[in-house]
C-alpha cells in the first residue's frame, strides 16, 4: 500500500511539473501530439493564449512566442516614384501578433517560433520596404509630399497580405521628412515661395491702383 501511494504521490508530481502557465503578453505553443480539431484533422500545434495546459512527457514539447509589438525603424532610400526621382525617408513600423483567430495563431506558431529577433526584424523590414517601393513607383513626388496619410494608407494595403500569412497586424505606420539628392523638393518649396511672393506682390499692385482711381475719383467729385 505504501509503495502505490508513494507511486501515486510520485505521478502527481510528475504531472503538475508538466502543467504550463501562459503569461498574457505571450503565446503558449504546444506541439507534437495535440488532438484534432473540430472537422476531424490533425492540429500542427496547440495554443494557448492565457490560462495553461499540461505538456505530456515524450509525446509533446513546448515554447513560448511573445505578443508584445515590435518596432522597425529603418531608412526607405533611393526609392524610385514615377518621375524617376529617387526620395528617401525614415520610417517606423509598428506590428504584433494577431490573436483574433485561431487562424492567425496558427500561422504566428508556423513562421515565427523559434525565430531569432533579428531575423524576423530583416524579413518585416523585407516587407516593408519592398511594399513602400510598389506604392512610391506610382506616385509624383508632389503626391507623396502633399498626402503623406494617403501614402501611408496605401503602403498598408500593400505590406498587409505579407504580414498576415505571418500571423502579424499592422499597428502603426508612419514616416518622416523626405528628401531627395537631386534636389527637387527644395527646388519646389522654392518655387512655391517665389509663386507666392510674386502673387502677394500683383495683389498689392491692385488694391494700390484700386486706391489709386478711388482717389482720384474722390478728388475729381470734390472738384
Amino acid at each position: 500500500v505504501g509503495c502505490v501511494a508513494f507511486l501515486v504521490i510520485l505521478t502527481i508530481i510528475g504531472l503538475m511539473s508538466r502543467y504550463r502557465r501562459c503569461p498574457s503578453n505571450k503565446m503558449l505553443i504546444v506541439f507534437g501530439s495535440t488532438g484534432k480539431d473540430k472537422e476531424g484533422n490533425k492540429t500542427p500545434s496547440k495554443i494557448i493564449h492565457g490560462g495553461g495546459c499540461f505538456v505530456w512527457p515524450i509525446i509533446q514539447d513546448y515554447d513560448y512566442i511573445s505578443t508584445l509589438p515590435i518596432q522597425i525603424k529603418t531608412v526607405a532610400n533611393d526609392i524610385l516614384s514615377s518621375q524617376n526621382i529617387n526620395v528617401s525617408f525614415p520610417v517606423n513600423l509598428t506590428v504584433s501578433i494577431d490573436t483574433s483567430s485561431e487562424e492567425h495563431k496558427q500561422a504566428a506558431a508556423a513562421h515565427l517560433l523559434g525565430l531569432e529577433d533579428q531575423n524576423l526584424k530583416d524579413l518585416l523590414t523585407n516587407n516593408l520596404l519592398g511594399g513602400l517601393r510598389a506604392v512610391v513607383a506610382t506616385l509624383t513626388i508632389e503626391e507623396l509630399n502633399r498626402d503623406r496619410d494617403k501614402f501611408l494608407q496605401e503602403a498598408a494595403k500593400a505590406i498587409e497580405p505579407s504580414l498576415r500569412e505571418l500571423g502579424l497586424k499592422i499597428i502603426d505606420l508612419n514616416m518622416e521628412d523626405l528628401s531627395d539628392k537631386d534636389h527637387y523638393l527644395e527646388n519646389l518649396s522654392k518655387k512655391a515661395v517665389t509663386k507666392a511672393e510674386s502673387e502677394a506682390k500683383a495683389d498689392i499692385a491692385e488694391m494700390k491702383k484700386t486706391g489709386d482711381i478711388r482717389e482720384a475719383e474722390a478728388n475729381k467729385q470734390k472738384e
